[in-house]
Parts: C-alpha cells; sequence; structure tokens
C-alpha cells in the first residue's frame, strides 16, 4: 500500500495527517487502510487544536493506493 498526495503539501500538516492515520491503523485492527484515512481527513476537518488544517488544502490530496485490509502483524 502506498499513500501519495495528488499535489505539494506542507510538512506540518502531512505530518500531523499521517500521524492520525497510523494512529487509527495501529489501534484499531480492523481499521482498513483507506478506511484510516478517510478517519484521519475527518479529523483533520475538524481539528480544534489546528484550526488552519480544516480546509481540504490540507488533507484532500491524500490518496491510498494498493491493499485495502487492515494491516497484519507478520510475527
Amino acid at each position: 500500500t502506498v499513500v501519495g498526495t495528488l499535489w505539494s503539501v506542507e510538512e506540518k500538516s502531512a505530518s500531523e495527517l499521517a500521524k492520525k492515520y497510523m494512529t487509527k491503523l495501529w489501534t484499531d485492527k480492523k481499521a482498513t487502510r483507506v478506511g484510516a484515512m478517510e478517519e484521519a481527513m475527518k479529523e483533520m476537518r475538524n481539528d480544534k487544536d489546528h484550526p488552519e488544517y480544516r480546509h481540504p488544502h490540507y488533507w484532500a490530496p491524500f490518496v491510498v493506493m494498493g491493499m485495502d485490509g487492515p494491516l497484519q502483524n507478520p510475527l
């Protein structure tokens, strides 16, 4: 699975979205990769701590390509 962007993004907002995305993938064992990204984007839209990231410019360019299932621990 690859996460890419459709346009250049600010480093701080990209980092914030990545943290939210990975947290969802690791804490919710049933979350799909696309579903986790959708939830992370919703959090960005409603983030009261970072209102500047509510605009779609900061979260909308992200796309998830490849396998969509939950992460699986290889161990």
